[in-house]
Protein backbone atom coordinates (compact mmCIF):
# COMPACT_ATOMS: atom_id res chain seq x y z
CA UNK A 1 0.00 0.00 0.00
CA UNK A 2 1.02 3.16 -0.71
CA UNK A 3 2.37 5.66 2.36
CA UNK A 4 3.32 9.32 2.36
CA UNK A 5 6.90 9.58 2.03
CA UNK A 6 7.48 12.15 4.77
CA UNK A 7 5.21 10.89 7.63
CA UNK A 8 5.59 13.98 9.46
CA UNK A 9 3.41 17.10 10.00
CA UNK A 10 4.16 20.04 7.49
CA UNK A 11 2.42 22.61 8.03
CA UNK A 12 3.04 24.55 4.93
CA UNK A 13 1.21 21.99 2.69
CA UNK A 14 -2.46 21.29 3.21
CA UNK A 15 -3.35 17.78 4.36
CA UNK A 16 -3.15 15.67 1.03
CA UNK A 17 -2.03 18.26 -1.21
CA UNK A 18 1.28 17.17 -3.50
CA UNK A 19 2.02 14.63 -0.71
CA UNK A 20 4.03 12.28 -2.06
CA UNK A 21 3.28 8.64 -1.43
CA UNK A 22 5.96 5.94 -2.13
CA UNK A 23 5.55 1.70 -2.18
CA UNK A 24 7.59 -0.71 0.02
CA UNK A 25 8.80 -3.16 -2.53
CA UNK A 26 10.39 -6.67 -1.19
CA UNK A 27 12.12 -8.87 -4.48
CA UNK A 28 14.64 -11.44 -4.62
CA UNK A 29 17.44 -11.08 -6.91
CA UNK A 30 19.97 -13.70 -7.24
CA UNK A 31 18.72 -15.38 -4.13
CA UNK A 32 18.79 -12.28 -2.27
CA UNK A 33 15.97 -9.99 -0.87
CA UNK A 34 16.48 -6.26 -2.00
CA UNK A 35 14.65 -3.80 -0.70
CA UNK A 36 13.31 -0.75 -2.57
CA UNK A 37 11.08 2.53 -1.62
CA UNK A 38 9.65 3.45 -5.14
CA UNK A 39 7.51 6.24 -6.01
CA UNK A 40 4.02 5.35 -6.14
CA UNK A 41 3.45 7.64 -9.08
CA UNK A 42 6.03 6.00 -11.45
CA UNK A 43 5.48 3.20 -13.75
CA UNK A 44 9.16 3.04 -14.44
CA UNK A 45 12.05 3.91 -11.41
CA UNK A 46 15.83 3.44 -11.70
CA UNK A 47 17.22 2.79 -8.14
CA UNK A 48 21.03 1.84 -7.66
CA UNK A 49 21.57 -0.46 -10.73
CA UNK A 50 18.21 -1.55 -11.07
CA UNK A 51 15.60 -0.13 -12.63
CA UNK A 52 12.23 -1.59 -11.73
CA UNK A 53 9.18 -1.82 -13.17
CA UNK A 54 5.23 -2.44 -12.61
CA UNK A 55 4.55 -3.52 -16.52
CA UNK A 56 6.82 -5.13 -19.11
CA UNK A 57 5.59 -1.82 -21.74
CA UNK A 58 7.15 0.33 -19.31
CA UNK A 59 10.20 -1.55 -19.43
CA UNK A 60 10.43 -2.03 -22.62
CA UNK A 61 10.10 1.09 -23.41
CA UNK A 62 12.99 2.02 -20.66
CA UNK A 63 15.13 -0.01 -22.14
CA UNK A 64 15.02 1.30 -25.66
CA UNK A 65 15.41 4.42 -23.98
CA UNK A 66 18.60 3.40 -22.68
CA UNK A 67 19.58 1.59 -26.07
CA UNK A 68 19.38 4.32 -28.14
CA UNK A 69 21.38 6.97 -25.61
CA UNK A 70 24.10 4.10 -25.76
CA UNK A 71 24.14 4.29 -29.56
CA UNK A 72 24.57 7.79 -29.52
CA UNK A 73 27.79 7.81 -27.49
CA UNK A 74 29.49 5.10 -29.34
CA UNK A 75 28.20 6.74 -32.77
CA UNK A 76 30.04 10.15 -31.18
CA UNK A 77 32.73 8.47 -29.35
CA UNK A 78 35.19 10.21 -32.09
CA UNK A 79 33.51 13.34 -31.51
CA UNK A 80 34.33 12.83 -28.36
CA UNK A 81 37.74 11.76 -28.48
CA UNK A 82 38.41 14.95 -30.45
CA UNK A 83 36.88 17.09 -27.66
CA UNK A 84 38.74 15.81 -25.12
CA UNK A 85 42.14 16.42 -27.52
CA UNK A 86 40.52 19.90 -27.82
CA UNK A 87 40.05 20.20 -24.09
CA UNK A 88 43.38 18.61 -23.08
CA UNK A 89 44.95 21.30 -25.62
CA UNK A 90 43.24 24.18 -23.94
CA UNK A 91 44.27 23.26 -20.01
CA UNK A 92 47.66 22.76 -21.44
CA UNK A 93 47.61 26.58 -22.41
CA UNK A 94 45.69 28.05 -19.44
CA UNK A 95 47.55 26.02 -16.79
CA UNK A 96 51.37 25.80 -16.56
CA UNK A 97 51.25 22.64 -14.15
CA UNK A 98 48.54 20.95 -16.00
CA UNK A 99 50.83 21.50 -19.46
CA UNK A 100 54.17 20.17 -17.38
CA UNK A 101 52.05 16.70 -15.91
CA UNK A 102 50.55 16.11 -20.01
CA UNK A 103 54.68 16.07 -21.34
CA UNK A 104 55.79 14.48 -17.87
CA UNK A 105 53.37 11.45 -18.92
CA UNK A 106 53.46 11.70 -22.65
CA UNK A 107 57.59 11.03 -21.83
CA UNK A 108 57.13 8.44 -19.47
CA UNK A 109 54.26 6.67 -22.05
CA UNK A 110 56.94 7.11 -25.12
CA UNK A 111 60.00 5.37 -22.58
CA UNK A 112 57.80 2.82 -21.63
CA UNK A 113 56.94 2.31 -25.33
CA UNK A 114 60.22 2.28 -25.99
CA UNK A 115 61.37 -0.09 -23.19
CA UNK A 116 58.46 -2.54 -24.77
CA UNK A 117 60.06 -2.54 -28.43
CA UNK A 118 63.64 -3.14 -26.85
CA UNK A 119 62.59 -5.96 -24.88
CA UNK A 120 60.56 -7.57 -27.85
CA UNK A 121 63.87 -7.10 -30.08
CA UNK A 122 65.88 -8.70 -27.41
CA UNK A 123 63.64 -11.57 -26.82
CA UNK A 124 63.70 -12.18 -30.63
CA UNK A 125 67.64 -12.08 -30.81
CA UNK A 126 67.61 -14.86 -28.04
CA UNK A 127 65.39 -16.69 -29.49
CA UNK A 128 67.40 -16.37 -32.47
CA UNK A 129 70.51 -16.94 -30.59
CA UNK A 130 68.84 -20.51 -29.09
CA UNK A 131 67.97 -21.88 -32.54
CA UNK A 132 71.16 -21.22 -34.22
CA UNK A 133 73.37 -21.81 -30.80
CA UNK A 134 74.55 -25.44 -32.03
CA UNK A 135 75.36 -24.11 -35.29
CA UNK A 136 77.65 -21.67 -33.95
CA UNK A 137 79.85 -24.10 -31.19
CA UNK A 138 80.23 -26.21 -34.28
Amino acid sequence: MPRPMYPTYNPQVSLGTNMQTVVDLKTRIDNETKEFVVPSNLSVHTYGDYTLSENKEAMISEVDALLQDVTTKIDNMDKYKEDAEVYKKILKDLNPVYAKEQERDEAISDLNARMDDLQDVISRLDSFLRRNETSLTK
